[in-house]
């Protein structure tokens, strides 16, 4: 912060003059411009919350498109993905996520084996939006971690979520999970 020179004498025109000036004279364009950002930012907003809320089902083709075209896996690993994608289904509300994923079985080690499956009902917070992402933060199924996760729209009814990990103890895939959407929900 710049302080005035303490003899009182102002220079007419320097920046510190500008100090001196009547605040009043600034203050109707300066709430003209405030009020027309506040009827900017909610009026922007309202619309982008609705693009999460609904019932997602895990899109098994676009999936397995994607790991079959960008992803180098083991063949028994993409195997695994096959059966596994296209059964988890995630309902997002207005403040609350629920994870439905039915029991499946997979082939490990060459033998079918049943991998238990889950519903988990948590908070989320919406971080950020805009036109082709929402990220939010929440607690993961299964892990109960907090986590941060960003979904990614092709549209109105289809999403991908990047499924990787920074975790040391398991590879990071770099794979997509896309989900189309099978309900709008109501948002509450």
């Amino acid at each position: 912060m710049r302080l005035l020179p303490r003899s009182g004498f102002v220079q007419p025109g320097s920046q510190a003059d500008c100090l001196r000036q009547p605040l009043t004279s600034h203050v109707r364009p300066m709430r003209r411009l405030f009020a027309i950002l506040v009827i900017s930012i909610s009026s922007c907003s309202s619309p982008e919350r609705t693009k999460l809320l609904g019932t997602w089902t895990s899109d098994k083709e676009r999936t397995m498109s994607f790991i079959q075209d960008h992803v180098k896996i083991p063949e028994k690993t993409e195997r695994f993905f096959g059966e596994l994608m296209g059964n988890l289904s995630v309902t997002f509300a207005e403040s609350r996520v629920s994870y439905l994923m039915p029991d499946v079985y997979v082939t490990l080690e060459n033998e079918k084996k049943l991998m238990v499956g889950f519903e988990e009902t948590s908070s989320y917070a919406v971080l950020y939006e805009d036109e082709k992402t929402v990220v939010i933060s929440g607690t993961a199924p299964v892990s109960g971690t907090e986590e941060t996760t960003t979904y990614y729209f092709e549209g109105s009814n289809s999403m991908w979520v990047y499924i990787g990990t920074v975790d040391p103890f398991f590879p990071d895939l770099h794979i997509r999970e896309y989900f189309k959407r099978v309900d709008r929900g109501s948002g509450s």
